[in-house]
């Protein structure tokens, strides 16, 4: 998380043009939070910031995230 945080999401952010609404979601390195719960509260998060069908969800960073952002973003982008 550490690594992602100091050295792409700088870069990521610079190149975004335009304003835009958005929360940035932290989760630990480590396949140990590859698990429901973690699932659960960043779905709780994700179901709240993706209402329309022109939202975005953006995965950076490692295994966990793209694994639970992709799982969790289906699973909340079926809903809308």
């Amino acid at each position: 998380m550490e690594n992602t945080h100091n050295c792409c999401l700088p870069i990521f952010m610079s190149k975004i043009e335009g304003e835009y609404d958005f929360e940035i979601i932290e989760i630990e390195a480590g396949e140990v939070n590859k698990n429901i719960a973690t699932c659960t509260q960043v779905g709780g998060i994700v179901r709240v910031g993706l209402r329309t069908v022109t939202s975005a969800l953006i995965n950076l960073g490692g295994c966990v995230v793209t694994d639970l952002g992709g799982f969790g973003g289906l699973l909340v982008l079926k809903e809308v």
